[in-house]
């Protein structure tokens, strides 16, 4: 097997950056589609905050046969919670 010349070996790395650049921009623009359809209710204040931060988040909707469970999941997390921190919604 011949070795790749050099003109080849720098068009291969060239590759690997872009495929590693478009990896990381798919990583981060992934979080603002999942989002999408909730920001709307979220306090703006959460805009504030670099996307990495919101990866983990968790949406829970309330639905017409189970209304209460955004209530039900909050009492559950304050249950098991240490520290406790939250945006309230500001006031007109």
């Amino acid at each position: 097997m011949k070795p790749a010349s050099p003109a080849a070996s720098s068009r291969l790395s060239v590759s690997r950056r872009i495929a590693a650049g478009m990896e990381n921009l798919v990583e981060r623009v992934e979080p603002e589609r999942e989002l999408r359809d909730v920001w709307r209710w979220l306090p703006d204040e959460v805009g504030e905050f670099p996307l990495e931060t919101l990866t983990e988040l968790t949406v829970t909707v309330a639905e017409p046969d189970v209304p209460y469970r955004p209530v039900n999941r909050l009492e559950s997390l304050l249950r098991t919670a240490t520290t406790v921190r939250f945006l309230r919604p500001g006031w007109p």
